[in-house]
C-alpha cells in the first residue's frame, strides 16, 4: 500500500470515528445534564480532571509506544518491541499502584477543601473519587495496549474498537440516567468500558503482531531509551493537562461545581473537535518516524506541509462557524438560560483551540522525530501563562474570566511554530506560510463576512439548521476548492467516477 493511500484510508478513518464520537457527545450531553443537574454533572467532571491530573504520572510513556513501535516495526525488529512494551507496562503498573493510592489518600482534601461541593452530594462525590482510583489504573493500561494498533497505522482497527466502546458506555450512561441512577453508576460504566477497552486491543494486537509477547522481560538500555523520550514529553502532557483543567478546578474552588458544568459542557465538545483534528493529524507522528528511520527526508517535507494545510483547512471549515454562530448553537443546544451564561466562554474557547490546532502537526512531526523537548518548552510555557492568568481573571469575572485566561495562554503558538520549523524540522518559515496559510486570506475574509449576515436571519430552530447547514456546506466548498492540491482533487474526481460506473445499473 502507498503512503498516499495508507495516508488517506487512516485519515478517512479516524475522521468517521472521532466524528462519530462527537457527534453522540453533542446529542446526549443536554438530556444528561438537565436530568442529573449542575451540581452532579459538574462532579462527575471533577473526577475525570482528578484521572487527567494524576496522568501526566504516565511520564510520556504513552507516546514513547507510538514513537518506538512504529520505529522497530520498520526494521521488524521484534525482539526490540518486546522489550520497549514490557518495559512501559512494567514501568506503568508501579505508577498504577503508586498513582491509584494518591487518589484515595487525597479523596477527602480534593472533594472537601479544594473542590466547592454541596453538603448533601459529599458521600457519592468521596465514592466516586475512590472509584476514579481504580480509573487511573485501568486508563494507564489502555494506554499502552491502545497505542500499538496506531503505531503500525492500523488506525482503522483502534477506530473501530474506539467507536463501538465509546457507543456502549455513551448508551449505558443515558440508560442509567434515565433509570434515575446517580453519577456513582456513571463512572462504573466508564470503569466497564476501560476493561472492555484493554480486552479489546490485546486480542487485537496478538493478530497484528504475533510475535508480541507480555513476559515483563526488558533490559536497563530500553528503559533509559523510553525514559530519555518521555521526560520531555510528560511536560507536555502536564501542559495539556494545565490548559486542559486547571480553569475547571479553580472555577470549581472560587464559584462552584455548578460553574465547571457552564466551562465544561462547551468546553467538551470544543476539546472533541480539536481530537478529531488531532486524530486525522496524527497519522504523520508513526508515519514520520518511519520516514525518519529510512532516511526519506524528500517525502517527510511533502507529507508535512500538505498536512500542514489540510489541517489548517479542517480546522477553519470546523471552528469559523462556530465561532460566529456560539450564541445561537447555545440557546438552541443548552437552553436560553445557559446560552446567557456561556456564549462568550464558548467564543474564547473555540479560538483557543483554533490558534492550537495550527500547532499539531509541527508538534507531531517533532514528537517523530525523536525530538520532544521543544514541545515541552512551548507547552511548559503556555502552563505558566494559564497558571498566572486563571486564578486573577477567573476571581473577577467567573467563568468568562476562565475562558479568557485559557485563550491569552495559548498566544504563544505562532512563535512556537516559527521556531519548531526553523530549528527542529529545519524548513524555511516563508515557504511554510506561503503554502500553509495565503491563499486562504481572502476565502477567510468572505465566509466571515457571510457567517456574520447570516446569523442574524436565524430567528427559529427551524431556520437555526437550514442555516447552519447551508453555512458550512458553504465554508465546506469554498475551503477545499482553494486548499485542496489538483493531485488530490483529480484522485477524488477518479474515485468517485469509479463509484458512479461500478454502480448497477
Amino acid at each position: 500500500m502507498s503512503i498516499k493511500t495508507k495516508y488517506i484510508k487512516n485519515s478517512f478513518f479516524n475522521f468517521i470515528g472521532w466524528g462519530w464520537l462527537i457527534a453522540i457527545n453533542i446529542l446526549t450531553i443536554p438530556y444528561i445534564v438537565n436530568k442529573i443537574g449542575y451540581d452532579q454533572y459538574g462532579i462527575f467532571v471533577l473526577v475525570s480532571m482528578v484521572l487527567g491530573y494524576f496522568a501526566f504520572l504516565d511520564f510520556g510513556l504513552g507516546d514513547a509506544v507510538v514513537k518506538y513501535v512504529s520505529h522497530y516495526y520498520a526494521s521488524r525488529d521484534y525482539k526490540k518491541i518486546n522489550c520497549i512494551v514490557n518495559a512501559i507496562l512494567f514501568l506503568f503498573v508501579l505508577i498504577g499502584v503508586a498513582g491509584g493510592t494518591s487518589i484515595l489518600f487525597f479523596t477527602k482534601y480534593l472533594a472537601f477543601r479544594i473542590f466547592k461541593i454541596p453538603v448533601p452530594l459529599h458521600d457519592i462525590a468521596q465514592q466516586c473519587f475512590y472509584l476514579s482510583a481504580l480509573g487511573f489504573f485501568l486508563n494507564l493500561i489502555f494506554g499502552v495496549v491502545s497505542k500499538i494498533p496506531e503505531a503500525l497505522q492500523h488506525f482503522d482497527l483502534s477506530n473501530k474498537i474506539n467507536m463501538i466502546i465509546g457507543t456502549i458506555v455513551t448508551l449505558a450512561n443515558l440508560l442509567f440516567v434515565y433509570l434515575g441512577f446517580s453519577i456513582r453508576e456513571l463512572v462504573y460504566v466508564n470503569l466497564i468500558g476501560s476493561v472492555l477497552g484493554i480486552t479489546s486491543f490485546g486480542i487485537m494486537n496478538k493478530r497484528i503482531i504475533p510475535e508480541l509477547s507480555i513476559n515483563f522481560s526488558f533490559s536497563y538500555k530500553e528503559l533509559k531509551e523510553i525514559l530519555h523520550f518521555g521526560l520531555f514529553t510528560i511536560c507536555t502532557k502536564f501542559s495539556s493537562i494545565m490548559t486542559s483543567w486547571m480553569n475547571q478546578l479553580v472555577l470549581s474552588n472560587l464559584v462552584g461545581v455548578s460553574a465547571v458544568t457552564l466551562f465544561n459542557v462547551p468546553f467538551k465538545v470544543i476539546t472533541r473537535i480539536q481530537a478529531l483534528l488531532y486524530s486525522f493529524a496524527g497519522i504523520i507522528f508513526p508515519l514520520s518516524s518511519e520516514l525518519a528511520a529510512n532516511g526519506d527526508t524528500e517525502k517527510l517535507y511533502r507529507v508535512y506541509l500538505r498536512l500542514a494545510r489540510y489541517i489548517f483547512m479542517m480546522s477553519s471549515i470546523l471552528f469559523l462557524p462556530l465561532i460566529v454562530f456560539s450564541d445561537k448553537v447555545l440557546l438552541y443546544w443548552m437552553g436560553k438560560t445557559f446560552a446567557s451564561q456561556t456564549t462568550y466562554c464558548m467564543i474564547m474557547i473555540c479560538l483557543t483551540f483554533y490558534l492550537i490546532g495550527q500547532a499539531t502537526v509541527p508538534g507531531l512531526l517533532s514528537l517523530g522525530l525523536g525530538k520532544p523537548k521543544y514541545n515541552a518548552y512551548f507547552s511548559f510555557l503556555t502552563a505558566i501563562l494559564n497558571i498566572l492568568l486563571v486564578y486573577p481573571l477567573t476571581k473577577k469575572w467567573g467563568v468568562n474570566g476562565a475562558a479568557t485566561a485559557l485563550f491569552l495562554s495559548s498566544l504563544q503558538v505562532p512563535f512556537a511554530v516559527y521556531f519548531t520549523n526553523k530549528y527542529v524540522i529545519k524548513i524555511g518559515n516563508a515557504l511554510y506560510l506561503q503554502y500553509v496559510f495565503m491563499k486562504f486570506i481572502l476565502p477567510g475574509v468572505l465566509t466571515l463576512l457571510v457567517l456574520v449576515l447570516l446569523n442574524k436571519m436565524m430567528s427559529s430552530l427551524l431556520s437555526f439548521c437550514v442555516i447552519a447547514t447551508v453555512s458550512y456546506l458553504f465554508v465546506f466548498f469554498l475551503f477545499l476548492s482553494t486548499g485542496l492540491e489538483n493531485e488530490d482533487k483529480n484522485m477524488i474526481i477518479g474515485k468517485l467516477k469509479i463509484m458512479k460506473f461500478s454502480q448497477p445499473s
